[in-house]
């Protein structure tokens, strides 16, 4: 465990800060900064590293700014994070064909600029393939093997949703399931601006990224529910 780079959340998106989940952490122990060590990590291994970025770039835009060269030593970065063709699903999971300004690259713009452009080699998964839903059915059964984890997901699920039933979206897991297996979510070689608004923008030119245009749920969820409950572990067992 590190600690990042701290960043105050404009007025207008504070609602979604995690504080309250860090607050319920260890305290009275010391921890490493994160942009130490992730460029600490890089030269002990450079290119072997694949950094997956599920948040903000706040740490990454640091990283670049201290030594742009160590960072361009890792293997890859996966990021969830950009609306390219499809925003927000809206109620009703109606598939919205306008891109949005997607909360991870707006948060923290520079920092977003700042990756886009350090010439690091870059895979982006943005809304138009991470909304994938966890209905109820599969919920179900994944909460019902009872495992520690899939137990913790079950508290951690009810308590986000609270008295409303409401439906995760599994944005954070495609860039994780990529980078384990990057045919759940092929790309596209694509050259993407951020602009000074957090928005995503395709345009001509020698491609900075491999972009997930599309993604499959089935197969995502055939890749992902053996791992959650641990069925994938048995079935490689003797």
């Amino acid at each position: 465990m590190a600690i990042g780079t701290e960043k105050h959340l404009p007025k207008e998106r504070a609602y979604l800060s995690q504080a309250l989940y860090a607050e319920g952490g260890p305290i009275g122990q010391s921890y490493p900064n994160a942009v130490d060590f992730l460029l600490e990590q890089i030269r002990l291994h450079p290119g072997e590293i694949t950094l997956i970025a599920i948040g903000p770039e706040t740490n990454i835009g640091e990283a670049i700014d201290r030594d742009a060269t160590t960072f361009r030593k890792l293997k890859r970065v996966v990021i969830m994070g950009g609306s390219v063709y499809r925003g927000y699903n809206p109620v009703g999971h109606v598939v919205k064909n306008t891109p949005d300004t997607e909360y991870n690259l707006a948060v923290d713009v520079p920092a977003a600029q700042k990756l886009f452009g350090s010439g690091v080699t870059l895979f982006v998964m943005p809304l138009d393939s991470t909304q994938i839903k966890l209905e109820e059915l599969r919920r179900s059964q994944i909460f019902a093997t009872g495992t520690s984890l899939t137990s913790a997901l079950a508290v951690l699920t009810q308590q986000w949703s609270g008295d409303t039933i409401r439906t995760p979206t599994l944005f954070d897991a495609m860039a994780v399931a990529y980078a384990l297996n990057p045919q759940l979510c092929p790309v596209t070689p694509m050259r993407l601006r951020i602009d000074d608004n957090g928005n995503t923008k395709p345009e001509a030119g020698s491609p900075n990224a491999g972009v997930c245009l599309h993604s499959d749920s089935d197969q995502f969820f055939d890749f992902f529910i053996p791992r959650i409950t641990g069925a994938a572990h048995q079935q490689s067992g003797p």
